[in-house]
């Protein structure tokens, strides 16, 4: 009886939490569209999207960069939070994040690079993505070295960190041969930002980004029993290699895709996967569509303090490092507690 109260219990919470989700993300919605340094009413932000010759102006502001940089925080915002909770669920460790296997410093010196050779603006996206893609593999590479340890855990954490500390090393010799333009244009780049967020951008990425998430989704049962090692995972008929390299494959594309249109952002894979497994009670189950809805909520908020706060726009990196160094206070104190 007591398992069966505690297991609606637990339905009751994550269906409020989901209505909670959905209800904000409505509000974060209207907000992100109607307001910022020029001001557009609710009426006019409607009627400048469904009507081309309303308002020629706040049609610009309106669909050309307000719905592209909203679009790519939900984007951004799901898929660094699903890819930080497989992580912490592959490595069974609560402080693995989405750049754990030195993706970010590998996309930041793949962007460093573009801007450092003056390549098109474009190419900037597709470098980064390169540059977190060659990282993952150098790390795979490396772990794969470990006699004893073969792929597990410990090595590709280590090898993480070996490769995420070249990698910055590798950056800062790209700011030392900058010249000043460029050393800002790196240095915002890696503050990251979605201020210049295009439709095409968005196409490129879009329908890779729900592929992963799919198939990431597509596995959480799975994922759930893999962090209890390889015996559990054969027990129960799952090929713990096989499932346990697809996810990760999932994820890292996931971070590559996001960072290569948004830059470096930090704490949204760490903190909100942490904040709902304490909402929920460690109920790894319902945690991934949480992790999408929450995800998107927080990169939402954040983009809107980013571009509300100060006249001029604040890097969201920024804003995600202050707020996600809150929550995870908060989910320290709420897990000491209980």
């Amino acid at each position: 009886m007591l398992n069966k109260n505690s297991y609606s219990e637990q339905r009751r919470k994550y269906l409020f939490l989901i209505i909670l989700g959905f209800a904000l993300s409505v509000l974060l919605l209207v907000l992100n569209i109607s307001k910022g340094n020029y001001h557009t009413s609710i009426k006019d932000s409607v009627y400048s999207i469904l009507f081309k010759d309303y308002n020629n102006r706040i049609r610009a502001i309106i669909v050309y960069s307000r719905i592209p940089r909203l679009l790519a925080a939900i984007l951004v915002g799901s898929s660094l939070t699903v890819a930080g909770f497989s992580y912490q669920l592959i490595f069974d460790n609560r402080m693995a994040s989405p750049d754990i296997l030195g993706v970010s410093q590998g996309s930041g010196v793949g962007a460093s690079f573009a801007i450092l050779f003056r390549l098109p603006f474009a190419y900037i996206g597709f470098f980064s993505f390169l540059g977190g893609i060659l990282s993952v593999f150098i790390t795979i590479f490396f772990s794969g070295m470990w006699k004893n340890e073969k792929r597990s855990n410990i090595s590709m954490i280590l090898s993480g960190i070996i490769v995420s500390g070249f990698m910055n090393s590798l950056l800062g010799l790209m700011k030392y041969l900058s010249n000043d333009v460029q050393l800002s244009s790196i240095t915002y780049w890696l503050l990251g930002g979605l201020y210049n967020v295009t439709y095409k951008q968005l196409a490129i990425v879009f329908i890779p980004i729900i592929l992963c998430i799919s198939i990431i989704f597509a596995y959480r049962w799975k994922l759930v029993i893999i962090q209890h090692g390889k015996k559990d995972s054969i027990s129960h008929g799952i090929n713990y290699n096989s499932a346990r390299n697809i996810v990760i494959v999932s994820s890292t594309l996931l971070t590559a895709l996001s960072v290569s249109i948004s830059g470096t952002i930090g704490w949204v894979g760490l903190a909100i996967p942490n904040i709902i497994r304490v909402l929920i009670q460690d109920n790894d189950k319902y945690v991934i569509p949480l992790a999408i809805l929450y995800g998107s909520v927080f990169m939402m908020y954040s983009d809107f303090l980013a571009r509300t706060l100060t006249k001029s726009e604040i890097p969201i990196g920024i804003i995600t490092g202050f707020l996600g160094a809150i929550i995870f206070i908060i989910t320290l104190i709420l897990r000491k507690r209980r």
